[in-house]
């Protein structure tokens, strides 16, 4: 009977997505492999968090002495996203931190059931402790590396110096739509099997503000790789499936915007069709000192579409 709970849309777009996911390219790479195509100039590096019981593959670039900026990613995406941001010099004015955050990229948990929301806040303390970074961090996050970033911020307020929102997790009612069908039984037992690019593809495509017509295919395959990594399909099956409720108030623990205390910049691109635009203005108005910044034709991830903007209004913001 679990197999036809919930909408019977949903579990028939699940079971058509989980016949062409048989007829896409499904990647069984590994980290060594993506390492090598993908990031053969950076200095990835990885630590065991003990505590998070999680394998973390991050990099650390900068002058040790600049203070210190975190990059948290969304969901079915890797550190690679701010590939742009890395391209134009942020690493020239801050130290930066970036993260494949559990269990995307190439980080990992030993066990598939740790995969939930509510322990990335935790895991990032934990990363912070273990690289001994010891002043306040500015935390930027997109989409759920936005809940992470201002999660993170309002429980622990003396390792937050700022913090940036773009396109952030937190007010929707429901997941994506996307992802809400990833998370049909027959689509999530065929997930731990192999990596199905069609749905890869599907999710990312609806990302940019203008479609699949903008985005370069090295992109796409580059994010269908990373979902392919074997040890992980089972936790991203977790994940999805634990964290199908995306509304604040489903979440069990006691944090929530308006403890945020850290000035805050809020991004949104106006043509985001995943989370509502209208989300921003929520948590302006729940956070005290923050400002918006809304760019009308950018989508989901407006620091991969336009880099060079994004980064703009970021630096005159940290650098304040």
């Amino acid at each position: 009977m679990y197999l036809f709970r919930g909408s019977i849309l949903r579990n028939f777009l699940g079971l058509i997505l989980l016949i062409f996911s048989h007829q896409a390219v499904a990647t069984n790479a590994q980290s060594e492999q993506l390492i090598a195509l993908y990031r053969p100039n950076h200095i990835d590096q990885t630590v065991y968090l003990p505590t998070s019981k999680a394998l973390i593959h991050y990099q650390l670039t900068g002058e040790a002495d600049k203070p210190v900026v975190v990059l948290l990613h969304g969901v079915n995406a890797s550190y690679d996203t701010y590939n742009g941001w890395m391209a134009l010099g942020l690493a020239n004015h801050y130290r930066v931190l970036r993260i494949d955050m559990p269990p995307f990229g190439l980080s990992s948990y030993d066990e598939p059931q740790t995969a939930q929301i509510q322990n990335t806040g935790l895991l990032l303390n934990e990363l912070l402790d273990k690289l001994d970074i010891k002043t306040p961090v500015t935390v930027v996050g997109n989409s759920y590396g936005g809940y992470v970033a201002w999660e993170f911020a309002a429980e622990f307020p003396q390792r937050t110096n700022k913090v940036v929102l773009i396109d952030a997790s937190g007010y929707q009612k429901s997941a994506p739509f996307i992802i809400d069908i990833a998370t049909n039984p027959l689509l999530a037992f065929g997930y731990k099997l192999m990596s199905p690019c069609f749905v890869v593809n599907y999710f990312h495509r609806s990302t940019y503000g203008d479609g699949k017509n903008q985005r370069d295919p090295k992109t796409i395959q580059r994010y269908c790789d990373f979902n392919g990594v074997r040890s992980n399909r089972k936790a991203i099956a977790a994940f999805y499936h634990k964290n199908s409720d995306w509304q604040i108030t489903s979440f069990k623990n006691k944090y929530r915007p308006t403890e945020v205390k850290a000035p805050t910049l809020i991004l949104w691109g106006r043509k985001d069709t995943l989370i509502d635009p209208h989300d921003a203005l929520r948590f302006h108005q729940d956070i005290a000192q923050s400002q918006v910044i809304y760019y009308d034709k950018l989508g989901h991830v407006p620091m991969e579409e336009d880099p060079a903007a994004t980064l703009k209004d970021v630096l005159s913001f940290m650098d304040k």
